[in-house]
């Protein structure tokens, strides 16, 4: 199942595209050419280039990052609380909709 999701590049260019269930943000925003996810590391949250933070209410719908990931983010410019590395957010049929501001 495909589901829609908007990036919000750096530069404030909306991108919207669409996503597999179980696949990650961030494989769909490289599909998507999104600006500022550069997915260095192919998605094995070992680098932080493709940070992302989201609202409260859709932080709310992903939820916190996990160990490794929340390690990650440490290194991330202008990490905070809704913080998350999109190779680490894999897509479930509730993200339908979900607004992503692109750190970059």
């Amino acid at each position: 199942m495909m589901l829609k999701m908007t990036f919000i590049t750096p530069s404030g260019e909306e991108i919207t595209t669409e996503g597999n269930v179980g696949g990650s943000v961030m494989e769909a925003a490289v599909s998507a050419n999104v600006a500022g996810i550069d997915a260095e590391c192919g998605g094995a949250c070992s680098c932080a280039t493709c940070h992302v933070k989201l609202s409260a209410e859709w932080f709310a719908v992903v939820g916190e990052a996990g160990e490794l990931e929340a390690s990650m983010l440490e290194y991330a410019n202008d990490a905070d609380d809704y913080s998350r590395l999109s190779c680490q957010m894999k897509i479930a049929e509730n993200y339908n909709g979900i607004i992503i501001k692109v750190v970059g």
